[in-house]
């Protein structure tokens, strides 16, 4: 067996101290010594990077940009407002469940290698468009562009037939409307030229009141002449002719006046059914307008970009690609020469422990014989 070295506590402590010192002039000479390898890595990274940049398709990004159409609506206050078609959430939940999929399904009937084809959706924060997106290389151009096409044709066919439907409803709301409008008209011929009649019959009762007064005053002074005679028979008898007369006159007097008063409370109602429906007209009128409003304003859903690629490709440039490849073959080359110095150091301390063992066994059993 094999005794243990003797070891002296005071060369122990320096090469202590001396392992833990590291300067920068050793750092130095480790790389050195190792700059084979640094040089190795770093090529080996600067190869692994060009053939990435080089080698691998670039991608390009795809965009399509849909504008959802809008629709004017009358708020709680009776004023009109701006809104989209359909919620941007609902329409966003169409185009990605729905219509990107059934686009991208006709697509791969025609071209099997289309299968793994990734269109995403999106709408940017208070904005009322749909932004299709995707990344591929420009061989597929063609193919992503045609799919982006269909899902956004069909979004705007769908929405086409919500603005037809709202179309067709704004014209029969106006052409009713319009119906009222005539239905008052007649009604407001017919109160006018009711007004026109009860006005000349009006003209003509007061002209009779005005004779029947007439009259009135002059048997009245006829009355006065009869009665200062009244002593003989004739005069008598003239007296009470001339005041039947008079109450007949005034009775028809009384009955005139009524008639008057009620073809003046007929005219009077007249004016103020045609004043109310003038003026029912009028709103009706304005209604329209606003409907009429409404109709124009109706904006059909549309592509105001794309689809179209990018000019240029999506993703890091080559150039970028090639100087982290550097820095990273760098970075590795160096740490791998510190860990082949460490392998060495080690090694050589292992070799130099076993020397100097057997050298202590070889003296031990000279001195025995």
């Amino acid at each position: 067996m094999v005794s243990p070295l003797p070891q002296d506590p005071t060369t122990t402590q320096a090469f202590t101290a001396y392992d833990d010192e590291i300067s920068l002039t050793d750092l130095a000479l480790t790389i050195w010594r190792r700059r084979r390898i640094v040089l190795a890595v770093m090529l080996l990274a600067l190869l692994a990077g060009a053939a990435f940049a080089f080698l691998l398709p670039r991608a390009y990004e795809y965009k399509a940009v849909i504008e959802i159409g809008t629709q004017t609506l009358l708020d709680a206050d009776g004023g009109q407002k701006i809104v989209p078609l359909e919620d941007s959430g609902t329409v966003l939940s169409k185009v990605k469940d729905a219509y990107i999929p059934a686009a991208i399904t006709e697509a791969i009937q025609e071209d099997g290698s289309l299968s793994r084809m990734k269109i995403d959706a999106s709408v940017p924060k208070g904005a009322a468009v749909i932004i299709l997106s995707a990344k591929a290389p420009k061989a597929l151009e063609s193919a992503y562009l045609g799919v982006m096409s269909a899902a956004a044709q069909r979004l705007i066919a769908d929405h086409a037939r919500i603005i037809d439907t709202k179309r067709i409803d704004l014209r029969l709301a106006i052409e009713r409307k319009r119906a009222e409008i005539d239905d008052l008209d007649r009604q407001i011929a017919l109160l006018q030229a009711d007004s026109k009649r009860t006005e000349t019959r009006l003209a003509e009762t007061q002209g009779s009141i005005q004779r029947l007064q007439a009259q009135l005053a002059s048997e009245g002074d006829a009355t006065k002449q009869a009665t200062r005679s009244v002593s003989n028979e004739p005069a008598a008898m003239t007296t009470l002719l001339i005041d039947s007369q008079r109450r007949s006159v005034l009775e028809l007097l009384n009955t005139l006046q009524d008639t008057a008063v009620d073809l003046q409370r007929r005219k009077d109602q007249n004016q103020a059914r045609i004043a109310a429906m003038e003026q029912e007209k009028r709103i009706k009128t304005s209604e329209i307008g606003s409907l009429e409003a409404q109709e124009k304003a109706l904006r059909e859903t549309r592509l105001v970009y794309g689809p179209a690629p990018s000019i240029l490709p999506a993703g890091p440039s080559r150039s970028l690609i090639l100087a982290l490849s550097l820095l990273l073959g760098v970075f590795f080359g160096l740490m791998a020469a510190f860990i082949a110095g460490f392998i060495a150091n080690v090694k050589a301390r292992l070799q130099g422990e076993v020397g100097e063992g057997e050298a202590v066994v070889m003296t031990k059993m000279e001195n025995g014989h």
